[in-house]
């Protein structure tokens, strides 16, 4: 069984663009750039559905980063699978006015993001609790409306902490282009994040990020904007990027 599996999308006037550079894919296959009418893509083919370790993730997001080094890209979700190679061209033709439209939005662009760690005076501990789908089959509009509900209770920020990220958000005034956020409950001990050296929580934590889509020529400016920030403003915080922009796209809804 041959699989076909889509990395990232981009312009077909830039294929073939510093092609000596591209690293292999999963399972060390070579990676691939077609074009169909006027979109291209990055493929390799798969002998079996992608494993979740570390090693294949990282081999999937070292093409993404590869690519969007020097091209303007659309990152594919992990993973975007297709059982032949006609249906991978058929959900590209389909989708293709969308990914367009997103290609001249994002030109030139990458994204950034500062993260914090906040705790709001006036709650306990913040437990996370997403929408109730019914354990049937359910339709790719239910599906995107499921997410979006818990895309908006995550935005719900109290009073205290919604004005602490407005504050750091009005430091890059300038440097970015769209800007949006999310908020994640920390367990009263984190193993898998250091902030700065601060790997213990109270329970009561939030992890604010802040995402940011800005032009490439702009990621020294942001980081010298974030550079004022740590050094004038109380409290732990973290920037990282340059990353795709995975959170100011649209991928997946059609495939």
């Amino acid at each position: 069984m041959t699989l076909h599996l889509l990395y990232c999308i981009f312009s077909p006037g830039e294929m073939g663009k510093n092609r000596e550079l591209i690293i292999p894919g999963i399972e060390g296959e070579p990676v691939h750039e077609i074009c169909s009418n006027e979109i291209s893509a990055v493929i390799s083919t798969l002998s079996k559905p992608p494993d979740t370790d570390v090693k294949t993730l990282l081999a999937y997001h070292g093409i993404i980063d590869s690519y969007h080094q020097n091209r303007t890209i659309l990152p594919m979700r992990f993973a975007a699978v297709f059982r032949t190679y006609a249906h991978m061209i058929t959900a590209l033709n389909n989708n293709e006015k969308s990914y367009l439209l997103q290609l001249k939005r994002l030109h030139g662009c990458t994204e950034m993001c500062v993260r914090f760690i906040s705790t709001s005076p006036h709650e306990g501990p913040v437990e996370k609790k997403e929408p109730v789908l019914p354990p049937k089959k359910i339709s790719g509009t239910a599906f995107l409306q499921h997410r979006k509900a818990i895309y908006e209770q995550q935005n719900r920020l109290p009073a205290e902490i919604h004005e602490k990220a407005r504050v750091i958000v009005q430091h890059f005034r300038g440097t970015y282009i769209e800007f949006k956020q999310e908020r994640h409950p920390l367990g009263k001990v984190n193993t898998s994040l250091s902030l700065q050296g601060a790997d213990k929580t109270n329970g009561n934590e939030l992890l604010i990020s802040l995402f940011f889509l800005i032009s490439k020529e702009n990621i020294f400016l942001f980081r010298s904007r974030f550079k004022k920030i740590s050094e004038h403003s109380s409290g732990k915080h973290m920037m990282n990027g340059p990353w795709p922009p995975f959170n100011f796209i649209d991928t997946e809804s059609n495939l």
